[in-house]
């Protein structure tokens, strides 16, 4: 699947985007600085996010993210949020 822009839009305190998985992707984060780094699943198509456990090194990560992340299952909801200001972001379906 091609590249896709993430916009992320701030919620409180927090940089936060929303989407839509149907295979393991590749996610690209680019911040004015680093901080907490968080991402959550959804399963069903409405309903809470669950909090997806990290490695270690993406809990407070640096400026800039570049991971590859699977759920298992597809398709998935995803909200990922920033607590610093995301500048660019992008991410990368499997194929």
């Amino acid at each position: 699947m091609a590249l896709r822009n993430l916009n992320f839009t701030l919620q409180g305190d927090r940089y936060v985007a929303e989407e839509t998985v149907n295979a393991d992707y590749a996610l690209h984060l680019e911040r004015k600085e680093g901080g907490g780094f968080y991402i959550s699943q959804r399963s069903s198509d409405e309903g809470t996010f669950v909090p997806c456990i990290l490695p270690n090194t993406l809990y407070n990560p640096g400026q800039f993210i570049d991971w590859c992340f699977g759920h298992g299952v597809y398709p998935m909801h995803i909200r990922i949020e920033s607590m610093a200001e995301v500048t660019k972001a992008t991410i990368r379906e499997a194929e």
